[in-house]
């Protein structure tokens, strides 16, 4: 790799698109939940949370905490918001963690059918430039759905349904609270 001796680049076909692939997103809000009855296999989660690492007392405790072989978290902390996967690593490595409160989400696996399709013309194309764009239009999914500003179309906050613009509302007077 350029100026550098014995490095080696790895590049894992279709990682990106396969995650797209392989997990389900949220795609609509469906209710705020207040009574614990979670369905992490049919619906995703936000989360307000407060966690502890249960492996160390309170005055023993380093700042971060190893999740899995990937992910480090801070070991302690409190009303944070994380999703349903970041909760269940959380549970998975023994992490002691109180919901302060829940939304749930329709869940749906939306980019199935776009990357089998894609990697599919990738796999049999015969040009390299082909190739190369189909690959690009993969990648770029990932890329493309984690930018920040999602959403082209803003709905008029009075044409909100009643429920929603009140849990909008709590949660601009927390953020406000906690901004000043």
């Amino acid at each position: 790799l350029g100026f550098f001796k014995n490095v080696k680049d790895y590049d894992i076909n279709s990682l990106y698109p396969k995650v797209m692939k392989d997990n389900f997103y949220s795609v609509s809000y469906h209710k705020e939940i207040l009574n614990n009855d979670y369905d992490f296999d049919n619906f995703n989660y936000l989360m307000n949370v407060d966690y502890r690492d249960t492996e160390f007392a309170e005055e023993q405790c380093p700042i971060l905490s190893k999740v899995d072989s990937r992910n480090v978290v801070f070991r302690n902390q409190n009303n944070v918001w994380i999703t349903s996967n970041e909760y269940k690593a959380l549970k998975d490595n023994n992490f002691s963690v109180k919901i302060n409160r829940a939304f749930e989400f329709y869940a749906d696996n939306i980019f199935k059918e776009f990357v089998n399709y894609f990697y599919n013309k990738r796999m049999k194309s015969t040009n390299k430039f082909e190739s190369l764009v189909y690959k690009n239009l993969l990648n770029s999914l990932y890329g493309k759905t984690a930018q920040y500003k999602a959403h082209t179309e803003y709905i008029p906050f009075e044409e909100l349904d009643e429920e929603l613009r009140i849990i909008i509302e709590s949660l601009e007077a927390e953020r406000v609270k906690i901004d000043n």
